[in-house]
């Protein structure tokens, strides 16, 4: 990703465009660590004394993984090429 930022942003917004991108993927970890850790915790089984995390848990955690990674696939191929400048 930074080097489709250096190769498409112009020279004077590198450094802010870089720092952006950095936030965001910290952000987007974040966020999806949470998100995962919520679904994991809230689908739970008993055995034992223990909770355990059922199977649909982790489907329902790598489906929203699937569609969160199709809405970035449509989203960085909507981003302009380097080749058409100069």
């Amino acid at each position: 990703m930074p080097a489709l930022i250096m190769a498409i942003v112009p020279a004077h917004e590198k450094a802010a465009s870089n720092g952006f991108n950095s936030l965001m993927r910290s952000l987007g970890t974040s966020v999806a660590a949470a998100a995962v850790g919520g679904i994991v915790a809230s689908m739970t089984h008993s055995i034992g004394g223990h909770d355990i995390p059922t199977e649909a848990a982790f489907i329902v955690s790598l489906l929203i993984g699937c569609g969160v990674s199709v809405v970035a696939a449509l989203i960085a191929a909507s981003v302009p090429s380097a080749r058409g400048q100069g």
